[in-house]
């Protein structure tokens, strides 16, 4: 089930130069702002120029350039990004790697728009995608990754810290194989699933939200040698009896290459300062994850995606109930556990249409990969109609695995046409939905090739978030109900 965190804000867009790895994108996506971009007489960067019909989006000004160099809003510098090795979010870099050059990089034509908000969503499901105004949405580089960047760097040289490989050996948590009857739903193709222990299982307090996997990590689909998958839960304070403070979200990683599956539970963090620096509960609803690289995005409700740093875990003291550095002890404690997972990055929402981020998943099928995020609505408690609900393409630049510097605008954006959507993956173009309607009734899976009305699938009861294995050709999914929490995969659809 869906929340909304908090009150959503108005902002507006500023004008700030993409990174190289936008240009190709953008070139082709102009569409919608194109006309308005050559009305406005912008100059190209060497890429050429066409014209174009506002009103329908066609064509446009395609804008491109070589070279340049941009500020990356404090966002690290890195050529490469890899789960198993190092990062450079510890070391404070701030240039971007874009820079190759003196030039300015051509701005996303979407900066010279003013778009209205899109019309009225679709009255009826299943017609397929319908494309809206790209330029109507926006997230802004909140520019704490040099900060947070030193004060992950001082943690780490007071605990130890490690990355997802160096944590497989230490797995402390035994799963459940399970087969493809034991799953609540009809969903088919069923390759392999598990449930959690009895604890996790059954526990009334900790929820499980997102889910993604090393397939979408790196494109072997290996971290160390071994197939994980990374589940996100949120805290429920209500749930837990003579719970005295937020405990925020936790992260399970989960080794499926061996038998049983083993895992690990570990708390998400923020890094807050002090002398010694310390960290802080992150409360969100985590609702969907995707990994890439060594950064993980968290989907944060009404607000945009935080960003974690796998490559720097930093083991804690499991022996005390509370979060943060103990200055009578003299350790540092994270509601038990063994581990915590910094947050480095936030990208926040600066559109005046209010899009939600319900949940989050990962295309790694296109040159540029891109995280597909999107709104759960039911028409009651979330958006005006059960049917309002859109979606989202997030480029990524595939060496950084950074959204662009400054203000990012997604590179398409729809209406879905599905009430109750949890979770979303795009491959070559075709989108997949779980959706939890009709209620208590197994799930459905919706499959929408381009521009074609969708297919139902049948999916499992209580569904949440989706990931995809490009490498085994996978699609995998999870519950979130009380003693029936699963997650499993079928051959992709």
């Amino acid at each position: 089930m869906r929340v909304v965190e908090g009150e959503r804000r108005t902002r507006t867009c500023s004008s700030f130069p993409i990174a190289p790895f936008l240009v190709t994108v953008f070139g082709a996506l102009v569409g919608a702002c194109g006309g308005e971009l050559g009305r406005a007489g912008l100059a190209d960067g060497g890429g050429g120029a066409g014209t174009a019909s506002g009103a329908t989006g066609s064509g446009g000004a395609v804008v491109a350039g070589a070279g340049g160099s941009s500020a990356g809003g404090g966002a690290p510098s890195s050529a490469t990004v890899g789960a198993g090795g190092t990062t450079s979010t510890a070391g404070g870099a701030v240039a971007s790697s874009a820079a190759s050059g003196g030039a300015a990089e051509p701005p996303d034509p979407c900066l010279m728009m003013k778009p209205s908000c899109p019309g009225a969503p679709p009255a009826s499901a299943g017609e397929g995608l319908k494309p809206i105004d790209r330029c109507a949405f926006s997230l802004v580089d909140a520019n704490t990754w040099t900060q947070n960047a030193a004060l992950v760097s001082t943690l780490a040289g007071k605990l130890q810290s490690t990355n997802i490989a160096g944590l497989l050996g230490s797995l402390n948590r035994i799963a459940v194989p399970i087969s493809a009857g034991t799953l609540p739903g009809s969903a088919t193709g069923f390759v392999s699933g598990f449930r959690w222990n009895d604890g996790d299982n059954n526990v009334a307090y900790w929820i499980p939200q997102g889910l993604t996997g090393s397939a979408d990590s790196v494109a072997s689909g290996l971290v160390g040698g071994h197939h994980v998958v990374l589940v996100s839960w949120y805290y429920d304070k209500a749930s837990d009896p003579g719970a005295t403070y937020e405990k925020g979200a936790r992260l399970a990683l989960v080794d499926t290459s061996v038998s049983p599956p083993k895992y690990r539970l570990m708390l998400l963090v923020e890094p807050v300062a002090g002398n010694p620096p310390s960290f802080k509960a992150v409360t969100i609803h985590a609702g969907g994850i995707a990994w890439f690289g060594d950064y993980l995005y968290v989907a944060h409700t009404s607000k945009g995606f935080r960003v974690f740093d796998l490559a720097h875990v930093l083991s804690t003291d499991p022996s005390t109930d509370s979060i943060g550095y103990d200055a009578g002890a003299k350790a540092y404690f994270a509601a038990k556990y063994s581990y915590v997972v910094p947050q480095v990055g936030h990208y926040t929402d600066s559109s005046a249409c209010n899009p939600l981020f319900s949940f989050v998943g990962l295309d790694r099928s296109e040159p540029v990969p891109a995280l597909i995020s999107g709104e759960y609505c039911e028409g009651i408690n979330a958006c005006a109609t059960a049917y309002s609900g859109r979606l989202y393409r997030w480029p990524l630049d595939p060496a950084t695995g950074l959204l662009g510097p400054k203000t990012s605008f997604p590179a398409e954006a729809f209406y879905m046409g599905e009430k109750q959507v949890q979770g979303a993956v795009m491959r070559a173009g075709t989108t997949l939905l779980s959706s939890s309607a009709p209620v208590a009734a197994g799930g459905e899976l919706y499959v929408i090739p381009p521009q074609q009305p969708r297919k139902k699938l049948g999916w499992v009861d209580t569904p949440e978030d989706l990931y995809q294995n490009l490498v085994t050709n996978t699609l995998w999914g999870l519950s979130e109900a009380s003693g029936a929490r699963y997650v499993f995969s079928v051959k992709a659809p």
